[in-house]
């Protein structure tokens, strides 16, 4: 058991380790051998094999990352099983590059637009046109998409492009595990009548989880029961008793068998046989793994009569799946699931005396809920209050009828003939019922305010508050436990604290063109842009503005400025709407008529908790602009200004800003009023976001700006390389705008480091 927690350990330091402790790790390490030496403890030993390891793979994961954009013809190998997303399909995929023989293969998730209605089959190989987009190095304050990338050996992202050229040049060959599950999850979907409980059936049977809405994720994600609906742990077991006892039934009715091999030799095998073939089926995530693991060794030592306590099964099972992929350790499902089986091992009083199944139960569910809570906070910054409640109905229903009746269809639909093809769709339809009866009241709970509570904290106190959760768990007296648990509820509960009145607060995520600004009051709050990419499905607005507001917590938003609305901008407008229904969204006209939920962006003045706002679109050109005062600071934004609705802008009386978002081809502006000599923002302390361009000649000009902004006493900013920042009006007279980066966490091995150049050279 200690050897499993050292190893654990080293694997947890060198995934945190970051950049610049580098050239301290020999030290570390050659310190920790020697002292391992000279004790006869081997335990360091183990620890530094499990950093150096850990250490390594990402560093080598980090440096194969694509940091460029770039378009390639390349040949597109389906080894995922394809979701829709967008206006087409989303799928992992392995990327090779015919016409340059010498550059390496990249693993990278594609979207496809729907090819006059093709769709890609787990297996198949496509030439497609890609344009590459790197993956961003920071968090933005939400989810931290290059943690995620080198967690599942992914270098890129990629979007096909239309071109003549794209077309399906190979067919799949044999029948493989995904193809599968892809089978299933199809006949599973096409059967369900509520497209809803098809998705969450497909995703209970065989983890196919690319069709389950985000609307359901966030209900699942509010109501606390994510682990129910991924495959987690207690699907492998019942798939695993379940096949031991069909086994024994078997054997008792085959005399021949009961002459040739025990009966629960032949149950323990078979069980841990098919368990393994369900965990492949299902995906083997990391929970699958552990509980597959965790039977292969109770059923080992149990047929070489030896005692293995469960402790003990854990332990192995953890050091098996860190050796099969010591990434796993940044996925949450590797913490979450170990944690929560920990806990239940360490839950006081389980191993004496005897309690009713409901109290049992209860002191089950505290004690994992307890154990689960420092991880949510830390990985998701939330954690589900009325989960606690919600668990206590949705796990036997889970466990009884919804997960038993998609593993039974699942398993009815692989095997041959109409007979099983009809079980199964019988199996289908009563649980589907089962499943659009349970979504909607799901969705009633998850809109409850006090659904969620905030866990906002720095990282002391909330190893301190950790600690304090451990120490409820552990066999302690009373006494020390109930302080204990007041330390963990009130350290993990809170939210950030609001700006004061007369004062603002403007969050800068993302860059560039994709830039979404949100604007926090007292009260109030806004969002300027939706952050989104051309051709994008809201993924980045979820990802980086709802999911940053919901760790932060506060007022929710009232008003969403998108500018034109395209495809992408409307597919956030979507997602916002779903979480805040009475957002009211501003849009730019441009060449086309607005959607009828959609307002117009047009001169408009209202003030917000002593804050002064006012709206406006240029006299000439195009665009939206917002104009933000706060005291003795104020802001400027802009949303897709093209030059003459920029020059009209500044030759307005109420543009003087201290802090201006300049249109992503800003360069040109500032180029032409320098050499006019004329308009500008002028005083001091100003700061000017823009974004430099990608050609040599751009970024020259680009470099001269900056320099002449300098000397004005301005700071212009490159939107495109900057991290999140943390805008403040208001709050001083004397600096009446104050730029901070957003707190982020930044501790690991893949933060701030820079890949190899692997680009193409062209």
């Amino acid at each position: 058991m200690m050897r499993s927690l050292w190893i654990l350990a080293g694997v947890t330091i060198g995934a945190l380790a970051p950049p610049p402790m580098d050239f301290l790790l020999p030290w570390l390490a050659a310190l920790l051998i020697a002292a391992a030496i000279f004790t006869r403890h081997w335990g360091p030993l183990l620890l530094v094999a499990g950093a150096a390891l850990t250490h390594g793979l990402i560093v080598a994961e980090v440096q194969a990352q694509l940091r460029c954009e770039e378009r390639v013809l390349a040949q597109v190998q389906v080894i995922g099983v394809p979701s829709r997303g967008g206006s087409g399909w989303r799928f992992e995929a392995l990327v090779k590059h015919p016409r340059e023989p010498g550059r390496a293969d990249v693993r990278a998730v594609v979207e496809m637009p729907g090819f006059g209605g093709q769709r890609p089959a787990v297996g198949e190989t496509w030439q497609l046109l890609l344009r590459y987009r790197p993956i961003p190095d920071d968090a933005d304050g939400g989810v931290d998409a290059l943690r995620i990338a080198v967690r599942d050996h992914r270098q890129a992202s990629a979007r096909a492009m239309a071109s003549p050229l794209n077309q399906r040049i190979a067919t799949a060959r044999g029948i493989s595990i995904d193809a599968l599950r892809e089978r299933v999850a199809q006949r599973i979907q096409r059967r369900a009548l509520d497209p809803s409980a098809g998705a969450l059936l497909a995703a209970l049977a065989v983890g196919v989880t690319g069709e389950v809405t985000n609307r359901q994720w966030r209900d699942f994600s509010a109501t606390g029961i994510t682990h129910l609906v991924a495959i987690s742990g207690g699907h492998v077991t019942f798939f695993a008793l379940l096949s031991m006892a069909a086994v024994r039934r078997l054997w008792n009715v085959l005399p021949a068998l009961q002459r040739r091999v025990n009966r629960e030799r032949l149950a323990g095998i078979a069980g841990v046989a098919l368990a393994t073939a369900y965990a492949l089926l299902s995906g083997f995530s990391v929970p699958a793994q552990r509980t597959m693991l965790m039977l292969a060794v109770f059923v080992l030592w149990r047929e070489t009569a030896r005692t293995a306590t469960p402790c003990w099964s854990l332990a192995v099972a953890m050091c098996a799946v860190l050796a099969i992929d010591p990434l796993a350790i940044l996925g949450a499902g590797f913490w979450l699931s170990f944690a929560a089986v920990a806990a239940i091992l360490l839950l006081p009083g389980s191993r004496l005396g005897k309690e009713g199944a409901m109290r049992s139960g209860a002191r089950v569910q505290f004690a994992v809920s307890l154990s689960l809570l420092p991880f949510t906070v830390l990985l998701f910054g939330s954690f589900s209050f009325s989960g606690l409640l919600v668990n206590a109905a949705a796990i036997p229903l889970f466990g009884f009828v919804l997960v038993p009746g998609a593993l039974l269809a699942a398993l009815a639909y692989l095997l041959p003939g109409a007979a099983a093809g009809a079980v199964g769709d019988l199996l289908v339809d009563c649980t589907g019922a089962v499943a659009a009866w349970m979504l909607p009241w799901l969705g009633r709970v998850a809109q409850w305010d006090a659904s969620t509570w905030l866990g906002q904290m720095p990282l002391p106190q909330l190893l301190l508050a950790g600690l304090a959760a451990l120490a409820c768990l552990l066999p302690l007296r009373l006494s020390v436990r109930l302080p204990a648990l007041a330390l963990v509820i009130t350290g993990f509960i809170g939210a950030q604290t609001p700006p004061a009145p007369g004062a603002a607060q403007l969050a800068v995520l993302g860059t560039g063109s994709e830039t979404s600004v949100i604007v926090t009051t007292a009260t109030h709050r806004l969002v300027f842009g939706a952050g989104e990419v051309n051709g994008g499905d809201g993924r980045r607005f979820r990802t980086r503005v709802i999911e940053y507001l919901q760790r932060q917590g506060g007022p929710d938003v009232e008003l969403l400025v998108i500018g034109r609305p395209r495809a992408e901008r409307l597919a956030a407008v979507t997602a916002a709407a779903a979480r805040w229904p009475s957002v009211s969204i501003i849009g730019e006209p441009a060449n086309q008529p607005l959607p009828p939920e959609i307002e117009r962006c047009e001169q408009r003045e209202w003030e917000w908790d002593d804050v002064s706002f006012t709206l406006m679109t240029p006299d000439t050109g195009k665009g939206c602009a917002l104009a933000i005062r706060a005291g003795a600071g104020s802001a400027l934004l802009t949303l897709d200004v093209d030059e003459p609705g920029w020059r009209a802008l500044l030759r307005r009386d109420d543009v003087d800003a201290n802090f201006v978002m300049l249109p992503p081809s800003a360069t040109r502006f500032f180029q032409s009023q320098s050499d006019e000599g004329g308009e500008g923002t002028d005083g001091s302390n100003t700061w000017l976001l823009t974004q430099r361009q990608d050609t040599d000649a751009s970024r020259r000009r680009w470099e001269q700006l900056r320099d002449q902004a300098s000397r004005g006493g301005q700071h212009l900013l490159d939107a495109s390389t900057l991290p999140a920042q943390r805008v403040t009006l208001g709050t001083d007279a004397a600096h009446p705008v104050q730029l901070r980066p957003l707190q982020r966490w930044r501790w690991g091995a893949w933060s701030g480091r820079l890949p190899a150049a692997n680009c193409s050279p062209g």
